[in-house]
């Protein structure tokens, strides 16, 4: 549209009306042009609460531009409408002076063209230093037009006499239109300074506040740690305690130690700052103080929802509370277009997943610890023999736990076959400590306990504390990341100036604070998951707890392994549902069903008949409801 605007005023000096026909119709058609991507923007201009440049400035940048063309319609037209004739002493100055003032436009042009540059280096000043250089030189050739329009009006005031006086008003009008196109570029190349000043003023905050900004976040990123420890940590524990292999206070205890440790040792050196690839940080290259304004909203809100589930005594994801937190700062302060809705999509068809397949595996877990120990004729000996496979399944699972989402991130990064070698080892390892702990436990006969179950439970408690142990390391090391990754991304925002990376270094003390805020939540609010997890969904033995343990670390290596995003919390929870059905075949029971079976099976015995086959008639048969006196009057 610059060159048509020169050359049609080139065509009407050479009195060359046709060429200036066509030029005309072309500017018309990029005016036309010019309209509809106004239309665009305006429509599709994104609705939502914030975005890397203030709205208004936006629209009165498109608004401004839209003007230009206009403008240069309006000039050609009415050049070519009147077939106007410049005087032949004014030919060479409006020559010049046009040429300025399309300069001028070009400048503006050049300017926003730079404007992406800068976004995507994120305002570096080199780059920022060229866009001011620009509109320098833009107000330079701005001020050079207004200075050639002085010169031309003088010129022209000395011609009024020899001309007609129409002609005279038209040519003043023509003198004006051109000087407004300067203007207007010159308003454009103010507006980019003050789309950028707003980035300018953030990064002054940056630098005068920017401990307040990280005080903030350690704050609030402590209190999403302190959510995990309350909530988290205690679905891990849960198992442990209500198989009652430990009592809470131990449960704490190896919490404490561990999680700290799991979080310390192995939190890794390098954490993802947008939780699972949900937005690209890119997006946020513009505008730095979103991703900081976000990281600490999303923060406050995922910890102030598991306060208040933890309060309820609720199992809930960590994950999958700082995912959504994260999806609604971005929903709001992005538009729902920046959303990778197809990461989000796997994280919720998690929430069948990983229950059912946790909860198969715990069922089919137990149904080998049924028929290979509980039904055996002499189930103590059972379990002295297979126990110490199920020792190594435990070792084997919980390292594969560890390594491939625990200690990726501290430089040891272990491919899948390196850790699968390395974990059959641990759990080589792991099973002959077991079969050493194994031989100290020696059968006491119980008059209420007929075959020996006390005895089989008490083989696997040993094997539940080491379980209790190894994921308490396992979840320090992995889940850490839901606190101090957010916190992490603020940190390095404000000590970069605003420079935005998919990646962020975490300094040692943020994986202390994390594993501080966990350690201080178990212990605060803990025991009600606690109790919930290992007592309200079912009553739990050391084999049940087991199977729920070895099923829910199995089901995590199998997401590892595949790259399915899954919740540790469903998956813990949904192991025990599906064990509910072979419940009836575990022990201890309570006294009055174990006294009355056994009386059952005493009496059938002394007819001949096999204690045992009567007895698991009895369990399989007979309701259990254990509260009932017409079964004990039986």
């Amino acid at each position: 549209m610059r060159r048509s605007a020169v050359a049609v005023f080139e065509a009407t000096l050479a009195d060359d009306w046709d060429t200036a026909a066509e030029l005309r119709e072309n500017v018309t058609r990029l005016e036309h042009d010019a309209d509809t991507l106004k239309t665009e923007l305006r429509l599709n201009l994104p609705n939502t609460l914030f975005l890397p440049v203030s709205r208004s400035d936006l629209l009165d940048l498109i608004s401004v531009q839209d003007k230009i063309a206009n403008k240069v319609r309006d000039i050609t037209g009415i050049m070519l409408g009147r077939k106007m004739r410049v005087p032949d002493e004014l030919a060479e100055p409006m020559r010049n002076y046009i040429r300025t003032s399309v300069a001028c436009v070009a400048q503006a042009r050049q300017a926003l063209e730079e404007l992406k540059d800068l976004l995507e280096s994120g305002f570096g000043k080199n780059v920022s230093d060229v866009m001011q250089k620009m509109i320098r030189e833009l107000h330079t050739l701005e001020h050079q037009a207004d200075d050639q329009q002085i010169t031309i009006r003088r010129q022209l005031f000395a011609l009024e006499s020899q001309l007609p006086p129409v002609d005279v008003i038209f040519l003043y009008k023509i003198i004006e239109w051109v000087g407004e196109l300067s203007d207007r570029a010159e308003r454009v190349g103010s507006r980019l300074q003050i789309l950028t000043a707003r980035y300018v003023i953030f990064m002054l905050i940056i630098a005068q506040h920017g401990e307040i900004f990280i005080i903030l976040a350690c704050l609030f990123g402590f209190f999403m740690a302190w959510g995990v420890g309350a909530n988290d940590v205690a679905n891990a524990m849960g198992t442990s305690v209500g198989s009652k292999a430990i009592t809470i206070k131990q449960a704490i205890l190896i919490a404490v130690i561990f999680e700290f440790l799991g979080a310390w040792l192995a939190g890794g050196e390098v954490t993802n700052t947008i939780r699972k690839g949900i937005i690209d940080p890119e997006l946020l290259q513009g505008d730095p103080q979103l991703l900081v304004y976000g990281m600490l909203a999303a923060l406050l809100a995922a910890g102030t929802w598991l306060l208040v589930a933890s309060m309820k005594g609720w199992p809930v994801s960590t994950t999958h509370s700082i995912v959504g937190a994260i999806v609604g700062f971005a929903v709001a302060g992005l538009g729902p277009a920046t959303v990778d809705w197809g990461a989000v999509g796997k994280i919720a068809a998690s929430w069948v997943v990983s229950p059912l397949l946790a909860g198969t595996i715990g069922f089919v877990l137990f149904k080998s610890v049924h028929h290979l120990i509980f039904e055996d004729a002499n189930p103590f000996t059972a379990a002295k023999r297979y126990v110490p496979g199920y020792v190594f399944l435990v070792g084997f699972i919980v390292s594969m736990v560890t390594l491939t989402k625990g200690l990726s991130h501290v430089g040891l990064d272990l491919t899948f076959n390196q850790s699968l070698l390395l974990s059959i080892l641990l759990g080589l390892v792991i099973m002959g400590i077991g079969l050493i702990m194994q031989r100290r436990i020696q059968f006491e006969h119980n008059t209420n306990d007929h075959f020996g179950y006390a005895n089989v439970e008490r083989v696997f408690g040993v094997l539940m504390i080491f379980t209790a142990c190894a994921m308490a390391f396992a979840h320090g090391s992995n889940d850490v990341a839901n606190a101090v990754g957010p916190l992490a991304a603020v940190i390095s925002v404000v000590q970069t100036g605003g420079e935005i990376g998919g990646s962020a270094l975490v300094p040692w003390w943020v994986l202390v604070l994390g594993g501080s805020g966990i350690v201080v939540g178990l212990v605060t609010y803990g025991h009600k998951v606690i109790a919930t997890v290992g007592t309200g969904i079912t009553e739990l033995t050391p084999s049940r707890g087991f199977a729920a343990t070895l099923a829910a670390a199995t089901t995590v290596v199998l997401a590892s392994g595949t790259g399915l995003p899954i919740s540790t919390t469903h998956t813990l929870v949904g192991s025990h549902f599906r064990r509910r059905p072979c419940a009836r075949y575990g022990s201890p029971q309570p006294a009055g069903y174990r006294h009355n079976s056994g009386v059952l099976a005493d009496y059938a015995a002394r007819r001949g008949r096999s204690r045992h086959s009567v007895l698991l008639y009895v369990q399989r048969h007979v309701r259990l409801n254990l509260g009932s006196n017409a079964f004990r009057h039986r």
